[in-house]
């Protein structure tokens, strides 16, 4: 189903078990190499946000989400996208 949509932004949580977010990022990259990535988890030691990073998240947020941040972070997302 991804590789059918286009999107400009997308956050995954770290905290989900049924998904490994580090793949999940790669895969979205693959599919979608200019879409944001953010990778949100409620506890989240350095190794695990540099993986995050390492993977191709451009950000990494803490649980629960402020949503002003969010939305910022959309616009920010639709801005680059607009802009390419």
């Amino acid at each position: 189903m991804l590789r059918e949509l286009e999107f400009d932004f997308t956050v995954i949580d770290a905290d989900n078990p049924s998904i490994d977010y580090r793949k999940c990022i790669h895969f979205v990259k693959s599919t979608q190499p200019k879409a944001r990535v953010v990778v949100a988890a409620e506890i989240g030691d350095d190794e695990m946000w540099l993986d995050a990073l390492d993977a191709g998240a451009c950000d990494l947020v803490e649980k629960p989400i402020d949503g002003t941040y969010l939305e910022r972070l959309c616009h920010r997302a639709a801005s680059r996208a607009a802009a390419a």
